[in-house]
């Protein structure tokens, strides 16, 4: 039974203060004070990172002041809905500056913190706060407005006291858990780094090479294999003037390859010229070809459901309709290590487009399982990362810093078996994140229960 029945509810307003601007205590220019952007609120957990101290005059405009015992509550989309709340403790001098993208409320002596922490956190609190909502897409804050609108249960202090109590000690059970689920997802994300790191180095099957000496057989080496694709390559050419050869590999500071193997940059294996996708703004035409966002890339292929029409016919945009097997980079990232992510596409379920935020790449069918599964390793990765560049906080790659990207050549055997053999343990890994991910997502629900029994239909 919730242990709120029959406790009378009263306007939040009434017992908490919005956005109060002065301090409880005045601060000096030099006093040292806590500066907390919205980074340093933990999701959901309601812990704030204290430990950016900056001057009081360094801080005074521009950003949100607070105090200890305060409850700051984010007011943008996502952060919102991802829970960036929390209770001020432990600031510098009782004093902090945060982002302006936090409302503050001030409890009066009649309200806990904690307890008021726990109530905005319900589900309840957090669907009217979405709903509230106003702005430009991207840009959606809850109103000032939308606190006046708030009722909260309020048993005596010693009530709240015990009802604080019992959903902390719920709680600290459920964050043992999330902590260990967190720490299998850590160790996964590592193994599947080790299983990749192994996959390029040629560790983790006996190589063609091996196999070859012991059988007393010739085999098709890497650089073969490679002359092989470039010869195709040259064939199929069918532009203007002298054909051009792609530059090879510079391989400076690149690991030493097993014996067989050859090193090869993304232009080598390339049938066909990198191709970037189109982008047209402002249209909202349904009977136009369809056009996939960004978001529709996924490590398994496309979602082809993230998508819209465009007033284009399949004729108007022959050269950049997706065919099976195409491999796709993502041109443009806000962040570092999400920018040149790759993913091959499946077959569409109709003539379909790609935006201009991704990148095509028709690869050899000889190697293009191949580049697909080592595309997320280590040793790509760090050369994406070296080449992109960043223009207003976001980072981009384009068409030539992704034909020099090296890329190791095992003789085609060898990949296949190697491919193989990564699929078979990393599915293996994918079942444990399942289950992990499955009982993250359950603790959720059971913190919303615990709130729920805590303070009843006002949750």
């Amino acid at each position: 039974m919730s242990q709120c029945v029959g406790v009378p509810a009263v306007p939040l307003l009434d017992v908490a203060t919005l956005n109060p601007r002065p301090f409880g205590i005045p601060a000096r220019d030099d006093d040292l004070v806590t500066f907390v952007p919205m980074k340093a609120v933990e999701a959901e957990s309601g812990v704030i990172d204290v430990s950016d101290v900056r001057p009081w005059h360094a801080v005074k405009k521009g950003f949100t002041p607070f105090q200890d015992g305060d409850v700051i509550f984010a007011k943008i989309t996502p952060c919102m809905e991802n829970g960036k709340f929390a209770v001020a403790r432990g600031l510098k001098h009782g004093r902090a500056a945060g982002s302006t993208e936090f409302h503050v409320l001030r409890p009066s002596e009649r309200l806990l913190p904690s307890y008021l922490l726990h109530f905005m956190f319900t589900r309840n609190v957090r669907g009217r706060a979405k709903r509230s909502m106003r702005g430009a897409a991207g840009q959606l804050r809850v109103p000032p407005e939308f606190f006046g609108t708030i009722a909260l249960p309020l048993p005596s202090i010693d009530g709240q006291r015990a009802i604080v109590a019992r959903i902390e000690e719920q709680f600290s059970r459920l964050d043992a858990g999330v902590a260990a689920l967190k720490r299998v997802q850590a160790h996964l994300k590592r193994y599947r780094a080790a299983v990749l790191k192994a996959a390029c180095e040629g560790k983790l099957v006996p190589t063609e090479a091996e196999l070859a000496r012991r059988e007393g057989r010739d085999y098709e080496t890497g650089a073969e294999l490679l002359a092989r694709i470039l010869a195709e390559r040259r064939a199929r050419w069918s532009g203007r003037g002298k054909y051009q050869e792609p530059a090879g590999a510079d391989t400076a500071g690149m690991p030493e390859l097993p014996e067989g193997w050859a090193w090869a940059t993304v232009e080598q294996l390339l049938i066909d010229k990198l191709v970037n996708g189109v982008s047209i703004k402002g249209t909202d035409d349904f009977t136009g070809i369809r056009a996939l966002r960004l978001n529709a890339m996924t490590d398994g292929g496309f979602n082809y459901e993230m998508a819209r029409r465009l007033p284009l016919s399949a004729s108007d945009v022959a050269g950049i309709i997706i065919a099976a097997g195409d491999f796709f980079v993502s041109r443009g990232n806000g962040s570092l290590h999400l920018v040149g992510r790759g993913s091959l596409a499946q077959e569409p379920p109709e003539p379909t487009i790609f935006p201009d935020t991704m990148i095509r790449a028709r690869l050899s069918d000889r190697v293009r399982i191949w580049v697909a599964m080592l595309w997320p390793s280590r040793l790509v990765r760090v050369q994406i990362e070296g080449r992109a560049k960043t223009t207003a906080g976001i980072y981009k790659i384009a068409q030539p810093q992704l034909e020099s990207i090296c890329l190791p050549v095992p003789p085609l055997a060898e990949q296949l078996r190697i491919v193989a053999e990564v699929e078979r343990r990393l599915s293996v890994a994918e079942g444990a994140e399942a289950v992990a991910e499955a009982n993250l997502r359950r603790a959720g629900r059971l913190r919303q229960a615990v709130l729920q029994r805590a303070f009843g239909g006002n949750a």
